[in-house]
């Protein structure tokens, strides 16, 4: 008797399913558009356990049409242990991944990363942890979602790894989305969960090669209304907040239009749209900076921390 394993609010049929293997890209993309049950995306093996990445049909009414969800399948000598299906779908193959990574100290086997891309201009990479407890028990944590491209790098020398992501709350803050700056974000897995460790001492050599990075910008950068902020808050991380913080009062131009005022509204319990005129007041570029680094908790480590 077949047995239904219920995975993410969809039913599956645990019986082995027949997966069409394509001999290249242009094979691919007719086997994601076609009447195929699943389409073979990616293998990956590690000792005895192998990890099949495909894609599988959606099962919803509001499925968009040749849309397909990440199926990741994982196997233990041969038998399969452990089967996640994907939130998101996609009508592209090449917005699903997988991966090997050592996260979790003393685990039996590296973590798998299933990286899912929801397309589009701008927006969104999910990465998702698989981590194994036994060979049939397996914890299914989400690291983060961001825009763009992010690294995993061993930050600490601990033989394990941290991911690197780009901190999305500079992200069109200030200026356009070409002319952003974001520092990184870094999380670490501690204890099973997704931990933020962008502040923590281990971070500084992280934070210390980006902001060299920024140093080497040219004047015309500098001019940009996005460069100060992600300046100020890598200087903040690094104990400079209050000189970086002068610096940026003693060279943006005010008038230039890059940091043109920004309008809010004076009532914090009403939204901009429905904020009368009457509430509303102009703030000026370092006024914006402030109030968004308050809101973030990183504007006492700007205003009391010197590197003097």
């Amino acid at each position: 008797m077949k047995t239904v394993l219920a995975v993410l609010g969809l039913s599956i049929i645990a019986s082995p399913i027949t997966q069409a293997q394509p001999d290249d890209d242009r094979e691919l993309w007719q086997l994601w558009h076609s009447d195929t049950e699943q389409v073979s995306l990616k293998t990956i093996e590690h000792d005895n356990m192998r990890v099949e990445l495909s894609g599988g049909p959606v099962s919803s009414t509001f499925a968009d049409e040749n849309s397909r969800r990440a199926v990741l399948d994982i196997f233990i000598d041969e038998e399969r242990v452990h089967r996640v299906i994907s939130k998101s779908q996609t009508k592209a193959p090449g917005y699903f991944s997988i991966e090997f990574q050592d996260l979790v100290a003393d685990n039996q086997s590296p973590e798998i990363i299933l990286t899912e891309y929801s397309g589009g201009a701008h927006c969104c990479t999910t990465l998702t942890a698989l981590i194994r407890s036994t060979d049939k028990n397996w914890r299914k944590v989400e690291i983060a979602t961001f825009d763009g491209s992010g690294k995993f790098e061993d930050i600490d020398g601990d033989g394990y790894q941290e991911l690197l992501t780009p901190d999305d709350r500079f992200l069109q803050a200030y200026a356009s989305y070409a002319c952003s700056y974001r520092p990184w974000k870094i999380i670490s897995m501690q204890t099973g969960k997704a931990v933020d460790i962008t502040r923590r001492p281990e971070a500084r050599s992280i934070h210390q090669s980006y902001l060299d990075g920024l140093s080497n910008s040219d004047g015309e950068e500098r001019c940009s209304s996005g460069y100060w902020p992600a300046y100020i808050a890598v200087n903040a991380y690094l104990g400079h907040g209050h000189e970086a913080w002068t610096e940026m009062l003693e060279s943006y131009q005010p008038k230039d239009y890059a940091f043109r005022d920004r309008v809010i509204c004076t009532d914090p319990t009403l939204s901009f749209p429905k904020c009368p005129d009457s509430l509303k007041r102009s703030i000026t570029y370092p006024e914006s900076v402030e109030r968004d680094f308050e809101e973030i908790g990183l504007w006492d480590a700007v205003l009391f921390n010197s590197g003097k």
